[in-house]
């Protein structure tokens, strides 16, 4: 339910199945999970901003790069409500 507390995001995030990867598995840099989590915390306060407005919001693919470099959405979508 939005919104979305930096508490909550951060649980959200680490119940996926794929975290691991996140948290730096395979050698692999650790993910900018705190970026992840403020972009959720966002976006669910921007639902709670508009609601009614629109009756569709998509990011993908959402590219999480290394701690301390964020996170970038490599497309979005907003379909305003008729």
């Amino acid at each position: 339910m939005a919104p979305v507390t930096p508490v909550e995001a951060q649980r959200m995030i680490g119940e996926l199945k794929g975290f691991a990867i996140l948290d730096g598995a395979r050698g692999r840099p650790k993910a900018d999970v705190n970026a992840l989590a403020d972009l959720l915390v966002r976006v669910s306060a921007m639902a709670v901003d508009c609601a009614g407005e629109f009756a569709e919001l998509d990011l993908n693919p959402v590219f999480v790069r290394s701690v301390g470099e964020g996170v970038c959405a490599g497309d979005a979508l907003i379909k305003p409500k008729r």
